[in-house]
């Protein structure tokens, strides 16, 4: 009976891993898409678009008018993206990080990663920096 029991925990427990795993793997694409969103947004000047895949406690911090303000001084002329989504967490409080080289209308290129947080299901860049 004890080796039952044990074999269905390890059981779970794999089925854990590999959904975690594949959900990882279909989110990465999702976040890419959200930091690719975000950056094409600032380069078109659409700031509302680009305010509103920001996470909660940024747009708490940050009025939609001082981001629009930080965009407009260094505004990206392009990016590129460089990096797959690295993912850190738990599941009530997921986070990650996606790669990303911006380059600014004043001449300057940027690596960064950008820091994400998985909100009600959707990734949203979660850094106050443009």
């Amino acid at each position: 009976m004890l080796l039952v029991v044990v074999g269905a925990v390890v059981l779970l427990v794999l089925a854990g891993a590999g959904s975690a795993v594949f959900l990882t793997a279909r989110s990465g694409g999702v976040a890419k898409d959200v930091v690719d969103d975000y950056y094409r947004a600032l380069e078109e000047r659409r700031f509302d678009d680009a305010y509103g895949s920001l996470c909660a406690e940024v747009r708490a911090d940050q009025s939609r008018e001082a981001f629009t303000s930080a965009a407009e001084a260094r505004l990206p002329s392009s990016h590129e993206m460089t990096g797959e989504l690295r993912v850190n967490g738990l599941p009530w409080k997921t986070t990650g990080t996606v790669g990303v080289s911006v380059s600014y209308a004043d001449g300057t290129t940027q690596a960064r990663m950008v820091s994400m947080l998985r909100e009600d299901g959707d990734w949203l860049i979660c850094e106050p920096s443009v």
